[in-house]
């Protein structure tokens, strides 16, 4: 027998754990559905978290011998080949008593996942299951793929406190068919968005231009006072996404109460695809103006995707992005090179200076692309719900994002911790030194802020500037999934729409296509059937918003 859970208030809870429980394990039944509020009926958000004192306490180990998982894993880390070899797993395994033996897919790791997927061969447990099963979580779980967690939450007391508090977390760790159906990634707060528009402060001195941009007709200032006096920057100043000539974070689209070209947006309960908004083409009728005037950098399409390349970045090449992955260590690593270097987070454009923006970069309180399911081949359950549990425990917090004291971390004299050199001075920068010591795009709970430290205020501005420039009252939710069905119907539809799309549009912005054609542009969607497309993800949300009432715990 192994020794699970101890319980506060109760005596100790030993169970005998049969081999085969993870394929015995009964399935909830899926309750019969029933009307879908819009999303102006969802529950409002509470607070992460249940009161810590109604947690019961877990004791660990949690086996009396070694037991070890296998784990596939999507590795998106530098310098890291095997997560087995960094320090919370290893620490998280002296503390449970188990170990996680990786396979990290080589290459593509979509196309890796899907040949697993072919061949049935499926590990323990499957990190980023969420991006890369087509189906969805509930056919996953109806054809054996993965199994659901009901019945095990007795050994998850923290991260089902976590759950129970907040009705937006509970909304986005179950189905449509009301299955637990993963470990995910809860965050201490919404998140402040990751990226958003960033310009190059040194070089906006260098031009005289000290105000903060506020509307398009700023931005326009503050583009051609670059470009006319930086020669430099005489090919563009500003990087727009080469993926439809649109933005990641809603950038500019923002403006005109749209999205980029990927994305389905839902106001008032209502979906709505940005490029069939009016807005949408008063954008692009200001790009293509921006275009001719010399401000967008002229092979934005071939540099590929708008995080800005960091050799145009650090050569004056680029001066304005509409954002910058990983822009931390960006401004680190360009900065060890030029001491001038500074890039700040500047606000989304307005049209107007009292415009609301309803469009921008949010993750709110789950990460769905870090959850983690189990499959069918775990044998003991309990355990590997016990052991991701660990993650949301107060050891397992601080642990996930700070590592080992006098190691990656120390307290200050406020008794706050702080990253040591170790991780802030790592050759890559402050968040690649993280990934070798804390829990990092990972089920568990996350503290965001943390990837801020040791930077200037300046830049610590960045996301505090972005999140007050614009809400995400209009971003669809993440957690809403179509079905098995509405999923194949869905690509055969929107895969040629939106190539089709990405291709007027830098057309359209670059000239090579008259904007007196973009109403047979439009009306060509329609016969592509971006109308049903529009039908099929708002089923999607309307089974998501009720969700708290088909949920069986």
């Amino acid at each position: 027998m192994k020794k699970l859970l101890s319980l506060a208030l109760m005596l100790c809870i030993i169970i005998a754990l049969a081999a085969g429980c993870g394929t015995d394990a009964e399935k909830s039944p899926s309750p019969e559905p029933t009307s879908t509020p819009d999303k102006t009926d969802t529950p409002a958000q509470s607070d992460t978290g249940g009161q810590e004192e109604d947690i019961p306490q877990v004791t660990y180990p949690l086996v009396d011998e070694p037991t070890t998982f296998t784990c596939w894993w999507q590795l998106d880390v530098q310098d890291v080949p095997d997560l087995a070899e960094t320090q919370y797993f290893k620490e998280a395994a002296k503390v449970t008593g188990v170990t996680l033996k990786f396979e990290h897919p080589s290459g593509a790791s979509g196309e890796a996942f899907q040949l697993m997927m072919a061949a049935q061969d499926y590990p323990n447990m499957i990190q980023r299951f969420y991006n890369n099963y087509r189906q969805g979580v509930d056919f996953a779980i109806e054809n054996d793929v993965v199994m659901p967690l009901n019945d095990y939450t007795e050994y998850m007391p923290n991260y089902m406190a976590l759950i129970n508090g907040n009705d937006e977390i509970k909304l986005n760790c179950y189905s449509d068919n009301g299955y637990l159906w993963c470990i995910n990634q809860i965050v201490d707060k919404p998140q402040d968005p990751w990226c958003g528009p960033t310009a190059r402060k040194d070089l906006l001195d260098k031009v005289g231009y000290t105000k903060t941009p506020i509307t398009v007709d700023d931005w326009e200032e503050m583009l051609t006072l670059l470009k006319d006096n930086i020669p430099s920057l005489s090919t563009g100043p500003f990087q727009l996404c080469a993926h439809g000539a649109t933005s990641v974070c809603g950038t500019l689209t923002s403006a005109y109460g749209v999205d980029q070209i990927g994305n389905f947006n839902i106001r008032d309960g209502k979906v709505f695809y940005s490029v069939l908004e009016p807005g949408f083409k008063d954008y692009l009728i200001k790009m293509n103006d921006w275009w001719n005037k010399g401000l967008i950098y002229n092979d934005f399409i071939s540099e590929g995707f708008v995080y800005g390349p960091f050799n145009l970045v650090l050569n004056d090449k680029l001066a304005v992005f509409d954002s910058i992955y990983n822009f931390y260590d960006t401004n680190y690593k360009a900065a060890s090179e030029n001491p001038d270097f500074l890039l700040i987070g500047i606000p989304l454009p307005k049209l107007n200076p009292n415009d609301k923006l309803h469009v921008r970069n949010s993750n709110g309180w789950c990460r769905l692309d870090n959850a983690l399911v189990i499959t069918p081949t775990c044998e003991n359950i309990p355990v590997a719900c016990a052991y991701w549990d660990f993650a949301f425990s107060e050891q397992g917090k601080i642990l996930g994002n700070w590592g080992v004291e006098g190691v990656s971390f120390e307290y200050d004299e406020n008794g706050e911790p702080r990253y040591t050199d170790l991780v802030m001075k790592d050759a890559n920068g402050p968040q690649s030194g993280m990934t070798k010591y804390v829990l990092f795009n990972a089920p568990g709970f996350c503290i965001p802020t943390r990837e801020q430290q040791g930077l200037t205020d300046i830049t610590n501005q960045a996301p505090i500037t972005w999140v007050q420039s614009a809400d995400n009252d209009w971003v669809y939710p993440a957690g809403a999934v179509l079905t098995s069905e509405e999923g194949s119907e869905f690509s055969a539809l929107f895969t040629d729409i939106r190539s089709f799309v990405q291709e007027n549009v830098n057309n359209f912005v670059m000239g090579n296509k008259p904007l007196s054609e973009y109403d047979s542009f439009i009306n060509e969607l329609k016969n592509m059937g971006i109308y049903r497309c529009i039908e099929l993800k708002q089923a999607a949300a309307d089974r998501y918003y009720n969700r708290l009432n088909v949920i069986k715990d």
